[in-house]
């Protein structure tokens, strides 16, 4: 459960609970209807977690109809308990079910609580006000017990349609009373049940035995015949199982009926398959069904419960309740609550395990039963499967790029430590490449030429290069290329300049013709390195410089900037660790104007919270995740953080303006305009609000296709600024030609201010241009009040600095502004002394 729907779904329960507490208000001043034992209370507990121990399930489709005798202590507790013992018993019986029984999340435990306390007064007043309507007559009594046992089943159904779509994000409005309906009319009969139980105890308490012999035999006999029911289904989804997989020929479509008829006659949410290797050395393939079918293939080793069902050949049950320490960190990492995996067992002997995961709808654990029919399920899979030589077969499709039929950078990794391995008085080369303006030919011809053009370009790779050298796609438009014996990097970077070459013949695809260019990065071993990580780190920095300078091609240097400690390396794998874990912070610096005072905007920077480190500055992760291809993914945690923000501010009334600083690799090969302008879409932004920054040396990395980017915010109402301006070096025609808002003097101007005139004329000089282009002007590093005046004298349009304020976390951000307003925010305070 991502933070958005719990976010989401706690709001409901707060929601639920302050109605609850309005209803208790009311119905906790009821009478009791008779004279209550001291004891009923506790009964009412204990037949509620028994009603909802013993659960009659019904499966329907994905989702599972629960029909169970709450009905029972319900109105047990109406017609003999106090209200605060009628809602306390109930209560109390909810958390031991949610508790001790099913062992539930919190937030389900919480919600579930709230739930019974809301069910339990809306029972208490429309029982009580259907009686004072009725009249207390044996009919008058049924009419409330009917009614309240409705109006419970309705609120339940109702929440949980809440709940389910607050999860799903989509709400379809005949639910909201259908399932009502449904609910209330499931109530109502099982309340006959319960009305029985309670004419028996009215005429004897020794009649609780016999009502406790009824329901049970009642319970049995319904689970019973539900268990009949089930196998039953079970055996025809099995007979149609065997049909569906025997009509598949075709390897792909065989492993996506096995998935999807291995879920559905499970009843499983997930389903997977593991082959074991076909040669010695190699990796095991772990497959399982996407988005629309689409099978994902990921190359692993055989750990855990995985191993344990294939090296012991038995199957493997692990359900939530297990309390060995080893499944209950299986469960964690998968993130899922039961699991079954079976031995996959083919003509030659073990070729892998099938695997299921947690059943639908959640009405249960996996158990023996499940297993014995999963076992036949496998059996029938493998007898399809073991058609032709499949493992082979997955092996290579596990090792190669799908599009272009290259290995993939699982393979590459491979096969770069083998050569490093085996290397003797030779070197090792690393080519990495990227395709130049790629991005053009998918947004304007579509992902069908962009295909087609990495399929010319792998040919061509292939046809440049001996069978001894290793040609790979590591993903999009990169692609690899390992020269096993080399003496020194320009041995390599005449190869480059080979493959450069030849990948400048024209591709015709439909009749347009395409050409390709590329930068290339090279490292070599053991001058860059002598391990698979550091070259190819090495080499993509190379590859980084080559695109950023024009060059097309270069070779990593050891004197530009160092590489990683190990440190440094550690802190990448916790970084991409962190970015899953919502461990950046978002600070802001408030921007104001230059005349007023008036703070209209802020600067979006971002710390780390490091787990062990503690608060991490961005001067220390941000260029590790630049050189290690996070940045991307930082850049879009940092936006959403930041929209977020400004969006609540917006809904709260104080529109602020919020900045972000955005990275050269942030402009190149992204669809950076679409997934801002989702991002505004879903946060209900308006685009006027955002800002961002980019500095003019990541403007000049690809001026064309900046300038393409920069059109499309523009045209979207995004602002535009460049950062650091005059630390760079853009030209005034690229100024003028440009969608831009406003420039961002470089704080190392502006604190130079007094007593400097060079600095004095450099930013005058900013200024006036800014203000000629009619460009806003922004100021950073404002450390005292006599700069700001020089400033505002000068014309500046916006400052930004300490002396305004210091960075502050996004959370004390309006209260920072309020007090701001109230002691400081006039324009008396910089009003010119003049």
């Amino acid at each position: 459960m991502d933070r958005t729907v719990k976010r989401r779904i706690s709001a409901l329960i707060v929601v639920l609970a302050a109605l609850a507490t309005v209803l208790w208000f009311f119905a906790g001043r009821l009478p009791a209807l008779e004279s209550p034992g001291w004891f009923m209370w506790l009964l009412v507990a204990v037949l509620s977690a028994a009603a909802e121990r013993f659960v009659l399930h019904i499966q329907l489709g994905r989702e599972a109809q629960g029909v169970s005798l709450s009905e029972v202590p319900l109105l047990l507790g109406l017609f003999l308990t106090t209200p605060v013992q009628f809602g306390a018993g109930r209560t109390l019986g909810m958390l031991v079910t949610c508790v001790v029984l099913r062992r539930a999340n919190p937030i389900k435990t919480v919600f579930n609580t709230v739930q019974v306390a809301l069910e339990s007064a809306v029972a208490l007043l429309v029982f009580h006000g259907v009686l004072g309507l009725a009249g207390e007559g044996t009919l008058g009594r049924w009419a409330a017990a009917f009614a309240a046992a409705g109006a419970v089943g309705a609120v339940s159904a109702l929440s949980i349609t809440a709940v389910v779509a607050l999860a799903d994000g989509s709400l379809r409005a005949g639910d909201l009373l259908r399932e009502p309906v449904r609910g209330a009319l499931t109530s109502m009969v099982t309340a006959i049940a319960g009305l029985i139980v309670v004419a028996l105890l009215w005429q004897s308490p020794w009649n609780a035995l016999l009502a406790a012999v009824a329901l049970t035999g009642l319970t049995v006999a319904f689970r019973a015949y539900a268990g009949l029911a089930e196998r039953h289904l079970a055996l025809e989804r099995l007979h149609r199982f065997s049909q569906a997989v025997s009509d598949h020929p075709e390897i792909d479509d065989v492993l996506r009926t096995v998935l999807a008829q291995a879920s559905q006659v499970l009843h499983a949410a997930r389903a997977e398959v593991l082959f074991l290797p076909g040669t010695p050395g190699s990796e095991a393939v772990r497959i399982r069904a996407g988005r629309h079918g689409r099978l994902q293939r990921t190359a692993t080793a055989v750990t855990g419960p995985w191993a344990q069902a294939i090296d012991g050949g038995e199957p493997v049950l692990i359900t939530r309740l297990t309390r060995d320490v080893q499944e209950r960190e299986y469960l964690t990492g998968e993130s899922v609550r039961d699991v079954i995996i079976v031995p996959l067992r083919g003509d030659a002997g073990l070729i892998g395990a099938l695997l299921v995961a947690d059943r639908l709808g959640d009405v249960r654990a996996f158990d023996e039963a499940d297993v014995t029919l999963l076992q036949t399920v496998a059996n029938q899979a493998a007898i399809a499967l073991g058609k032709g030589r499949l493992a082979d077969r997955l092996e290579h499709q596990a090792a190669h790029d799908a599009l272009t039929d290259l290995p993939n950078r699982t393979a590459l990794h491979r096969r770069l430590e083998d050569m490093l391995t085996a290397r003797a008085d030779s070197g090792v080369a690393v080519l990495l490449m990227n395709l130049d303006d790629f991005k053009k030919v998918n947004d304007t011809l579509g992902h069908h030429h962009g295909d087609a053009m990495l399929q010319h370009v792998a040919r061509l790779l292939r046809e440049a290069v001996p069978p001894e050298v290793t040609v790979a796609r590591l993903g999009g438009d990169e692609f690899a290329v390992l020269l096993p014996r080399v003496n020194g990097p320009q041995e390599a970077v005449d190869v480059g300049d080979r493959l450069r070459a030849a990948l400048r013949t024209p591709a015709t695809i439909d009749g347009i013709r395409l050409e390709v260019s590329a930068s290339l990065g090279i490292a070599v071993a053991p001058e860059h390195g002598d391990d698979v990580a550091g070259l190819l780190r090495h080499a993509d920095m190379a590859m980084y410089q080559a695109k950023n300078t024009h060059r097309g091609t270069a070779v990593f240097d050891p004197a530009g900037p160092a590489p990683e400690s190990p440190a440094q390396l550690a802190l990448v794998g916790e970084l991409r660790a962190g970015l899953g874990r919502d461990e950046l912070r978002l600070y802001v610096q408030p921007k104001a104007d230059a005349r007023t005072g008036e703070v209209v905007g802020v600067e979006a920077l971002v710390r780390w919270q490091h787990p062990r480190h503690g608060l991490i500055m961005p001067d220390e992760f941000i260029p590790i995740a630049e050189r290690n291809g996070l940045i991307n993914a930082l850049t879009a945690e940092v936006l959403d953080l930041a929209v977020t923000a400004a969006a609540g501010w917006a809904a709260a009334g104080n529109p602020v303006s919020i900045a972000v600083n955005l990275s050269a690799r942030s402009l190149l090969g992204t669809d950076l305009a679409g997934e801002v302008d989702a991002l505004l879409a879903a946060r209900q932004l308006p685009a006027g609000l955002l800002t961002l920054e980019l500095t003019e040396s990541s403007m000049m990395t690809d001026p064309r296709g900046v300038a393409a980017l920069l059109a499309q915010l523009n045209g979207m109402g995004v602002r535009l600024s460049i950062d650091d301006f005059g630390t760079g070096y853009s030209s005034l025609s690229t100024l003028r030609r440009l969608p831009l808002d406003e420039i961002k003097i470089d704080r190392s101007f502006v604190m130079g201010l007094e007593g400097n005139a060079d600095d004095e004329t450099i930013v005058r000089s900013v200024v006036d241009l800014g203000l000629n282009l009619g460009l806003h002007v922004v100021a950073e590093g404002v450390e005292n009040e006599r700069i700001w005046r020089i400033l505002r004298q000068m014309g500046c349009t916006l400052i930004q600095g300490y002396y305004l304020s210091r960075p502050i976390p996004v959370g004390d951000f309006p209260g920072w502004l309020s007090h701001y307003r109230e002691t400081r925010g006039s324009a008396a305070l910089h009003a010119d002394a003049a």
